[in-house]
C-alpha cells in the first residue's frame, strides 16, 4: 500500500492508479474538455496512459478532438458502400473509374475498421498497387496509382467532413508517386495537311467535320461525339458544354472552318436527330468513326498518334501563335494550370519576343556587344 501511495504522488494530472484483488496495477486516464463528455481509458502501463492522454490533448489543439462522433466501429466496406450509394452519382463523368479503384481497396482493406487504417497500411497496399500485374499484362503507371489514392482519399475526406465517422484522413500522410510528364505528341504542319486530306476523302461522311472541329476547338472526343444541337448556338457562334470532364461548364467559340462544317451538317439534318454526329443505324447513338480514323491515319502515314493528340495539337498551335497558358487553359477547359504547363516551352519564343518589344520601346534600339 505504501508503494501504491508513492506511485500516486508521481502521477501526472488526469491519470490515477488502481490495484486489483490480485495485486495487479492498472492506470486510468481521463480526458476532460468543456462542453464534451469525459473520455476514460484504462491501461496496464503508465507510459501507455500518458501517450493516450497526450494524443487527446494534441488532437484537441488541432481541432480534431471529436468525442461526439458515433461510437460504432465502422469498417472500410461500410464507407465504400455508402460512398457508392451517395457520392458516386455526383461524379457521372468519372464514376466507373472511381468504382473500380474503390473495389480494389475493398478487396485489400475492406474488413478493417476505419480507425485502424493507418498511413503505414495504405503505404503497404500502395506498393502492391504499383507492383501488381494488371489484366493488360503490365504494371500500373505512377499516374494511375495516384488516381487510385485520390479516389480513396476523397472517400476518407467525406467520412471525416460529412459523416463524422473518423477524425482524420490517413491518405493525406501517404507519399504519392510522381505523375508521368504526360504525352506530348503533336501534328506537324505536313502531318496536319495529310490528315485533313485523307479525312476529307474518307468514306465516313462525318470524319472531316469531326477532325476540323477537334483541331479548331481542342474539344475532347467524348464531348464531340456526344455533342447535341441544343449545345450549339449558331447565331452567337459558340458551343456551350454544360458539363465537362472537370465538372464545370465551358463555352467554346465556333468560327471559321469549324462553323462552316457544323452549319452544313445542320442544314442536312433532315432526320432532326438531337445528336450532331448520330450513328447511321441509330440516331440516338453517337457515330463510331474509329475504323475510319485508323484508316485515315494509315493512309496519311501518321504513326504513334491518337485522337486525343488532336487536342494537344490545338494547344501547341495556340502556344506557338503567342497565346498565354491561361488563354490556352480557358479554351481547353483545364481546371488547373498545372495541366496546361506541358505547353510552356512552346510559349518561350513568344515571351522572349514580348520582352524584346518592350525593351525597344523603353530604351530604343541597342546593339550591345560584351
Amino acid at each position: 500500500m505504501k508503494k501504491l501511495e508513492e506511485i500516486k504522488k508521481r502521477l501526472p494530472p488526469g491519470i490515477d492508479v488502481r490495484i486489483s484483488s490480485k495485486n495487479i496495477l492498472t492506470f486510468r486516464a481521463r480526458f476532460r474538455r468543456k462542453g464534451y463528455p469525459d473520455q476514460v481509458k484504462t491501461f496496464p502501463d503508465i507510459k501507455l496512459a500518458k501517450t493516450w492522454l497526450d494524443e487527446q490533448n494534441r488532437n484537441a489543439l488541432m481541432g480534431i478532438h471529436l468525442p461526439h462522433i458515433k461510437t460504432r466501429c465502422y469498417q472500410l466496406n461500410d464507407a465504400i458502400n455508402r460512398y457508392i450509394k451517395e457520392e458516386l452519382p455526383r461524379k457521372p463523368k468519372n464514376a466507373s473509374n472511381v468504382l473500380h479503384h474503390l473495389k480494389w481497396f475493398l478487396k485489400e482493406l475492406g474488413d478493417y475498421a476505419l480507425t485502424a487504417i493507418r498511413p503505414s497500411m495504405i503505404t503497404e497496399v500502395k506498393h502492391k498497387l504499383e507492383q501488381e500485374i494488371t489484366v493488360n499484362n503490365k504494371k500500373r503507371s505512377p499516374t494511375t496509382v495516384r488516381r487510385y489514392l485520390t479516389s480513396l482519399s476523397h472517400l476518407f475526406t467525406v467520412a471525416v467532413r460529412d459523416w463524422e465517422w473518423i477524425h482524420e484522413n490517413p491518405v493525406l500522410k501517404v507519399s504519392k508517386p510522381k505523375s508521368n510528364p504526360g504525352r506530348q505528341r503533336y501534328l506537324t504542319d505536313d502531318e496536319r495537311k495529310r490528315l485533313l486530306h485523307e479525312a476529307k476523302n474518307s468514306q465516313c461522311p462525318i470524319l472531316y467535320p469531326v477532325v476540323v472541329l477537334a483541331l479548331s476547338t481542342g474539344m475532347r472526343r467524348g464531348e464531340i461525339t456526344n455533342l447535341r444541337w441544343g449545345d450549339i448556338d449558331l447565331f452567337k457562334n459558340q458551343i456551350i458544354l454544360e458539363t465537362t470532364k472537370n465538372g464545370e461548364p465551358n463555352i467554346i467559340p465556333l468560327v471559321g472552318s469549324a462553323f462552316k462544317e457544323i452549319f452544313k451538317l445542320e442544314a442536312s439534318n433532315t432526320k432532326k436527330s438531337e445528336l450532331v454526329f448520330p450513328s447511321p443505324n441509330n440516331s440516338n447513338k453517337p457515330y463510331d468513326f474509329q475504323s475510319a480514323w485508323n484508316t485515315a491515319l494509315k493512309r496519311a502515314k501518321i504513326h504513334n498518334f491518337t485522337f486525343h493528340d488532336l487536342r494537344h495539337s490545338t494547344a501547341s498551335y495556340q502556344a506557338a501563335n503567342g497565346r498565354s497558358l491561361f488563354e490556352i487553359g480557358q479554351l481547353l477547359g483545364h481546371k488547373s494550370t498545372q495541366t496546361t504547363k506541358r505547353y510552356a516551352h512552346l510559349t518561350n519564343k513568344h515571351t522572349k519576343q514580348m520582352v524584346e518589344e518592350l525593351d525597344k520601346k523603353l530604351f530604343g534600339e541597342q546593339n550591345y556587344v560584351p
